[in-house]
């Protein structure tokens, strides 16, 4: 499959017509890591379906964060905040999310520890962030809306409860090729619906 290790991560290395990709499985142990790989592999390749999804940049994440999620937080809590990544938006702002190994991380957070301890943004004193990969999700098959029988492996379809809340899921048994979070069961039926109009697009006529 690819799969090397840098440090306690997993990384899956592939070439897909003659490009190579090198990306963070997130997880330390080698199950979990065949699972995510597996599907990294499959949002790789799923190019010719129209279902690639772009992974954020560093900054367009900062972004968002500030926007949404700064303004909960205390002003000085937000002051701190924003000295910190205004030192590490010159080494990551540009860079995808996935494509930012641990490693990378450590590096750059010691060069942060000693940048914001000399900052006069706080005079809090600055922990450095410990990373901890993600565990598995949690899902519980509500509904299956459908699936395609015309080729030896079933592409099906099915509406999940995660942690997160409602999901919508369409892959290969356990590749998944495309998911969507809706806030109720009947948008993620419609969801699933609008997918099953494009799998039909594409050819597939075995659709139950």
């Amino acid at each position: 499959m690819g799969l090397r290790r840098c440090g306690d991560i997993w990384f899956l290395r592939k070439v897909i017509d003659g490009r190579r990709y090198e990306r963070s499985t997130g997880f330390s142990d080698l199950k979990a890591a065949r699972r995510r790989a597996a599907e990294i592999e499959v949002e790789l390749r799923s190019g010719a379906l129209g279902w690639t999804t772009a992974c954020p940049t560093f900054g367009d994440w900062w972004k968002t964060y500030e926007r949404t999620h700064a303004p909960s937080k205390r002003p000085r809590t937000q002051v701190r905040d924003r000295g910190t990544i205004a030192h590490a938006l010159p080494h990551f702002g540009a860079k995808r999310l996935d494509a930012i190994r641990p490693v990378l991380s450590l590096r750059t957070s010691m060069v942060l520890e000693r940048s914001v301890a000399g900052a006069t943004v706080s005079e809090e004193r600055y922990t450095p962030f410990t990373w901890h990969p993600p565990q598995p999700p949690t899902l519980t098959l509500i509904e299956t809306c459908w699936e395609d029988k015309s080729t030896r492996r079933v592409l099906s379809c099915g509406i999940y409860q995660t942690e997160a809340g409602l999901e919508t899921r369409a892959g290969y048994g356990e590749d998944l090729l495309r998911s969507q979070f809706a806030r109720e069961l009947g948008n993620a039926r419609r969801v699933a619906d609008d997918w099953k109009g494009l799998v039909v697009a594409k050819g597939f006529e075995e659709i139950s």
